[in-house]
């Protein structure tokens, strides 16, 4: 049985655990591997460093690595191995794929994560442990949930029983407890003997009220606001600060007009809602963050009441500020564009899908009478432009996503300006171009006939 085993070659994964050297020098490398098979049973395989994919660099303790071994005369030997890397593949780099699987405090009210590295089995032993102090600014606040998976490289002397610490790491996905992240943020916006250095912590956890915004329900909107208002209120730290915090927020699905939290929660309490105090929260907003008045323009337009004057001031607050803030930009949004100065053909913007339009149209209104002849005229002027142009701007959208049918739109690549032509009448321009579908008799096609309206992109 023996003899039969000398030939089989087993492909296994494991964890360095222990270095030492042959009497050249040469580092050997003693590896526990997970999930072992019979013939292994719990013995150490050992790797000649010659025989690694990096075999100039030192391995540190904890690298995990996959190998191909077989039997020797001093027990089972590597005959091959490489580190393994983030994605699953064999790399020189010492990087390791794991999840945090959970969390306690220390001594000094840091939180500390044991973290499992994804390839090893779920009865394995091999943990890591994570100190929040080898994190970011931005993740060293707010506790992370067990899920949270993470790109991992450990430390070559610090351990802690059997588990190793990791001394660099890199954050893939956060996962995090939402009434946690209301309640944490509460409670310290509340403390009167909050530092300065405490509330920088706080609002640097960027990641932190991104993931809140994206996951919060309707029915915690109102303390999500309270929030956002002492954040934009805290004086005493620094503006770009307070900014990246409420960008974090806004930025994600919080203030979407189709299916966000805020607009849910305004639908479900149109009645009953304070709109003054919405009016100074939003006006808060685009003071700090000017690029958000374009959806909260869209926000309180549909929500609040029609007649309110306090709503009208807000409205042409909205535009002055959001056309401020476009041309400033040099953006070719036309949302604060009122019909007369909307261009009739689509923007750079509109036709490459960076905004959708159709998100900007109203409703025509067939039982009630419309506010004054403006409203009308951007009402059926949108809408008509919309009309006109919806079907272009869609087959560009599916033209770069790979999703177009070229039966709804014809399509002209490798585009060559062979030259100019003119006449009294007008200047032309000749093309050479190569269709997409293939045109047996261009005398014949209906392709590219006089009066076609031609896109060209260059």
């Amino acid at each position: 049985q023996g003899k039969e085993d000398d030939n089989i070659v087993y492909d296994l994964v494991g964890v360095i655990r222990d270095i030492t050297s042959d009497i050249h020098g040469d580092r050997i490398y003693f590896i526990r591997v997970d999930c072992p098979p019979k013939a292994i049973g719990k013995q150490d395989v050992f790797l000649h460093s010659s025989r690694t994919v990096n075999s100039t660099d030192e391995l540190p303790l904890g690298t995990a690595v996959k190998l191909q071994a077989k039997r020797g005369k001093k027990g089972f030997e590597a005959v091959h191995a490489g580190i393994i890397s983030p994605d699953g593949g064999v790399t020189p780099e010492y990087w390791i794929s794991g999840v945090i699987v959970s969390s306690s405090v220390d001594k000094t009210n840091q939180n500390v994560y044991i973290v499992k590295p994804i390839f090893i089995s779920q009865d394995s032993d091999v943990r890591y442990f994570l100190h929040s102090n080898r994190l970011g600014l931005e993740d060293k606040f707010f506790q992370l949930l067990p899920g949270t998976k993470l790109n991992f490289r450990p430390s070559e002397r610090c351990q802690e029983g059997s588990k190793i610490e990791i001394f660099q790491v890199k954050l893939m996905s956060r996962k995090y407890d939402v009434e946690y992240l209301l309640q944490t943020t509460e409670s310290y916006l509340k403390k009167e003997d909050a530092t300065q250095l405490d509330c920088q912590y706080l609002i640097s956890g960027v990641h932190a009220f991104k993931f809140l915004g994206c996951n919060i329900k309707s029915t915690d909107v109102m303390r999500a606001l309270d929030i956002g208002e002492k954040i934009m209120s805290l004086h005493n730290l620094p503006k770009s600060s307070v900014k990246n915090c409420m960008e974090a927020f806004l930025s994600s699905s919080f203030l979407n007009t189709k299916k966000g939290a805020l607009q849910e929660y305004l639908q479900q309490n149109k009645e009953m809602l304070d709109q003054t105090r919405m009016i100074e929260y939003f006006t808060m907003i685009v003071e700090i963050l000017p690029q958000f008045s374009n959806v909260i323009y869209y926000l309180i337009k549909d929500w609040f009441k029609e007649k309110d004057v306090l709503l009208k001031a807000m409205m042409e607050m909205l535009k002055i500020i959001g056309s401020k803030y476009i041309r400033q930009i040099g953006s070719d949004d036309t949302t604060f564009l009122d019909y007369k100065d909307t261009p009739l053909v689509p923007t750079n913007g509109e036709l490459t899908s960076l905004f959708d339009f159709k998100d900007k149209l109203m409703p025509v209104k067939q039982s009630t009478p419309y506010q004054d002849c403006l409203e009308y005229m951007e009402t059926y002027f949108r809408l008509q432009r919309a009309e006109g142009f919806s079907t272009l701007i869609n087959g560009i959208r599916d033209l770069q996503e790979g999703n177009l049918d070229y039966r709804d739109m014809n399509v002209f690549t490798e585009v060559s300006l062979v030259g100019p032509a003119s006449n009294e009448r007008y200047v032309s321009l000749a093309l050479r171009v190569k269709p997409v579908k293939q045109i047996k008799d261009w005398t014949m096609t209906k392709q590219l006939m006089c009066g076609n309206l031609v896109c060209l992109t260059c």
